[in-house]
């Protein structure tokens, strides 16, 4: 009966041997896992970091493009104004030149075409902005 009661403390104690080498090694899985773990919790805090910092580089993009399109309309508008301008100078001149034309038929009209002349070099003085 001794022996059978030895056999079987040994056949429980190499059980429990089994036993604790599983446990062990369950442990040493959880010890990996855990440091995967850690490693993925770190790359997601650069890649948020990296998503921040694309984030923050678009926005001063888009500033600058804001920037950009409205010195484009000022630009435009300038643009414009000058063509407007222009118009205006053509007009002038050409007034200047019939003018001329009336003076080179009739000396006689030269009081209404001084008069005429005054006010095309008024004109002429808005256009370029004096006043």
């Amino acid at each position: 009966a001794a022996v059978r009661l030895y056999k079987a403390a040994l056949r429980l104690y190499k059980a429990a041997l089994r036993l604790q080498k599983a446990a062990v090694r369950l442990y040493k899985a959880v010890l990996r896992l855990q440091k995967a773990a850690v490693r993925l919790q770190k790359a997601a805090v650069r890649l948020y970091k990296a998503a921040l910092r694309l984030y923050k580089a678009a926005l001063r993009l888009q500033k600058v493009a804001v920037r950009l399109y409205k010195t484009a309309l000022r630009l435009q508008k300038a643009a414009v104004r000058l063509y407007k301008a222009a118009l205006r100078l053509q007009k002038a001149v050409l007034q200047l030149q019939k003018a001329a034309v009336c003076l080179q038929k009739s000396p006689s009209r030269l009081q209404k075409v001084a008069v005429h002349l005054y006010k095309v070099a008024l004109r002429l003085n808005k256009v370029v902005g004096i006043k």
